[in-house]
């Protein structure tokens, strides 16, 4: 188990549980599983107690592990990633989130669109591998990882970002929905007006939006319920 900091917030995770849901719909913590982090954060932090009213979001993910077929517990499993490339098409299995950097190299390298050279200096070093876009403002890289809200970077958003549903906004483009208690709710006039400006949402449309989204926060997102796991939900 794991505790770091994370945008003026703290992460703790995580479990490896088998999946069996439908692929087709987001994963989500089971209360079992909430029950299980917070049980144990009160013992490795006993001075800083963490209660269920103090999460803010929390969220899940499937991760594609490439296994022998032995049967071994999902946490047993091997992280490395497989590359192939069948006609042109490169395809990747496997891998973690704190691998996706070396994972991109090689699917750069696989896709000819960076030299193995290239490649093995990247991976000795912390640098960027693309520049930002000139024309974007100047703390969108900021606003990217959700820590701001300023106007110029949600237009920049609603604009450049191909935002299609207002949860696209709040909780992919930006984390402005996982970061706030109110889930975004303080900015809803704000964002109102500005996809009726940019992506000419009409008041129906707003309101079917906005209802869409805190649909899928409190569902996948939101804090299960203490007497059920929300799978049976």
């Amino acid at each position: 188990m794991f505790a770091f900091p994370w945008l003026g917030t703290t992460v703790l995770g995580t479990t490896d549980i088998d999946h069996d849901g439908d692929l087709d719909q987001e994963p989500v913590i089971s209360e079992a599983e909430t029950a299980y982090l917070l049980e144990v954060a009160s013992r490795l932090f006993p001075g800083s107690p963490i209660a269920r009213k103090d999460i803010l979001s929390t969220w899940a993910g499937v991760r594609p592990v490439v296994t022998d077929g032995t049967g071994k517990a999902p946490s047993k499993e091997n992280r490395e990633h497989e590359l192939r490339v069948d006609r042109g098409l490169v395809s990747i299995a496997g891998g973690k989130l704190t691998t996706f950097r070396l994972i991109a190299l090689d699917a750069l390298c696989a896709a000819g669109l960076l030299a193995p050279r290239e490649a093995r200096r990247a991976r000795r070093s912390n640098a960027p591998l693309f520049r930002p876009l000139p024309e974007a403002p100047e703390q969108v890289d900021q606003f990217l990882h959700g820590v701001q809200d300023d106007e110029a970077l949600l237009r920049w958003m609603l604009t450049h970002e191909a935002v299609v549903h207002l949860d696209d906004l709040l909780l992919r483009r930006t984390r402005l929905g996982l970061l706030r208690r109110d889930g975004g709710a303080g900015l809803a006039e704000r964002l109102r007006a500005l996809t009726g400006e940019l992506l000419g949402w009409d008041g129906p449309r707003w309101d079917q939006e906005w209802a869409r989204y805190e649909d899928i926060r409190e569902r996948f997102y939101g804090v299960p319920p203490a007497d059920r796991d929300r799978a049976a939900a």
